[in-house]
């Protein structure tokens, strides 16, 4: 019978180092609260991000045919829910993915070094003419109605008027009426 108080005893005492260690974690471990309510470290992460996006902003400040570019993009996206499914994962999103691509050709060009430039616009003003041909397929294919034709349009028409202007400004350089970076 001793020995098997002795065990009893000895049991106990490393059940009570379990709990004490239970307890210990619960009183020097931050609690639920403690870390899911601090936005001090989101304030933190969030700070560069704010004056990286001001720079960024003020540097493409003059870069208005990625602004028209964008717009074009947000009309589109609020065109897209309104074709029928067949369409919408087809033309819909082919028109959708050349749009991102030329948001992202034209950034790219609105950076590149002005000796490299003219190529990176003739990429931009050939994804240009795709995206007005493929919006012109969907409306003749009446997949997008007169009037949201008739919003699309004019705007690329606008933003392809505005990669031919910029071509020429590069082709004559005398001829300076803005710069475009």
């Amino acid at each position: 019978m001793p020995q098997r108080q002795e065990i009893v005893i000895e049991m106990q005492g490393k059940f009570d180092d379990i709990l004490s260690l239970a307890f210990a974690t619960q009183k020097f471990l931050p609690g639920g609260e403690q870390v899911l309510r601090r936005n001090d470290i989101v304030v933190a992460m969030a700070e560069p991000l704010n004056s990286l996006s001001l720079s960024l902003s003020l540097s493409l400040e003059k870069a208005s045919i990625l602004q028209r570019i964008k717009e074009g993009y947000l009309l589109w996206v609020d065109i897209v829910p309104h074709i029928p499914k067949g369409g919408r994962y087809t033309i819909g999103t082919r028109i959708e993915n050349k749009f991102l691509d030329l948001l992202e050709q034209s950034y790219l060009a609105y950076f590149t070094p002005r000796e490299k430039r003219a190529e990176k616009i003739s990429q931009c003003i050939l994804t240009m003419d795709t995206l007005k041909f493929l919006v012109y397929v969907a409306w003749e294919g009446k997949l997008i109605t007169h009037k949201q034709y008739t919003l699309m349009a004019p705007k690329l028409d606008e933003i392809g008027k505005m990669f031919g202007g910029w071509k020429i400004s590069l082709n004559n350089p005398d001829k300076k009426n803005r710069s475009l970076g």
